[in-house]
């Protein structure tokens, strides 16, 4: 049974990228993705499916918003705790998409108000990923509609992103091309593997990791983070 589950048959797991017949060989797995609809991670099923809700019809955009503004900005977004309202969507229909029951409890209906304030931060970075479902599949229709993956960024901390945005595409390659993500990108790496977050001492640093990294090379930038002397030494009292 497990040697012919889902997992092991590449004729089967490819069929969430929208690619069919692909044979069970090394080269045969190397196929082109649509250049319309895939560009890096954030378009991946993995990550999409990963910050994906139980329903087609849930609010993953705002998981994946959310995800977009902590993890890729470096940025905070309030915690549930400082919600006052029942955070709820509003009754499926098959003509309601997620981006309108989203919109409807939000940014439009009667408790908006008291939803705002967060959910400014999280929904327009989720608006582009609404041309995949749930699980990171392309949507043939959405309830009855073209799906959208359209939105408008108007308070990005990177003010060069602060524009619209046709589908996830665009908007994921432009995020490529900014310098502000880069720099959390580098932020991420220096948590995970010192361990903690880094200070103002650390500077130095975390510039010598962004130099090492402006060719692309996530090595160069963990050989520049080896061997600097925040990761060789430890400091105690201001001294070594």
């Amino acid at each position: 049974m497990c040697g012919s589950s889902i997992s092991s048959n590449t004729a089967s797991s490819n069929r969430v990228y929208g690619v069919g017949n692909v044979p069970n060989t090394r080269e045969g797995r190397w196929v082109e993705v649509p250049a319309a609809e895939r560009a890096g991670v954030l378009t991946h099923p993995a990550w999409l499916s990963a910050h994906g809700a139980n329903f087609e019809d849930d609010a993953s955009l705002v998981l994946r918003g959310h995800w977009v503004r902590e993890h890729v900005f470096c940025e905070t977004v309030p915690g549930l705790e400082n919600v006052q309202v029942v955070a709820q969507l509003g009754p499926r229909s098959a003509t309601t998409s997620a981006r309108a029951r989203v919109a409807e409890a939000t940014e439009r209906g009667p408790n908006a108000a008291a939803c705002s304030s967060c959910h400014r931060l999280m929904n327009s970075l989720g608006y582009p990923f609404e041309t995949f479902n749930h699980a990171g599949i392309v949507r043939a229709t959405d309830h009855g509609a073209p799906p959208s993956g359209a939105t408008t960024v108007d308070n990005a901390p990177d003010p060069a992103l602060n524009r619209s945005y046709a589908n996830p595409v665009e908007f994921t390659t432009a995020i490529a091309g900014s310098q502000h993500a880069r720099r959390c990108f580098v932020r991420h790496a220096f948590r995970y593997f010192m361990g903690r977050d880094e200070t103002m001492a650390d500077a130095c640093t975390l510039r010598t990791m962004e130099q090492s990294f402006a060719g692309g090379s996530f090595y160069a930038l963990l050989d520049a983070l080896a061997t600097s002397d925040t990761f060789l030494y430890r400091t105690h009292g201001g001294s070594r």
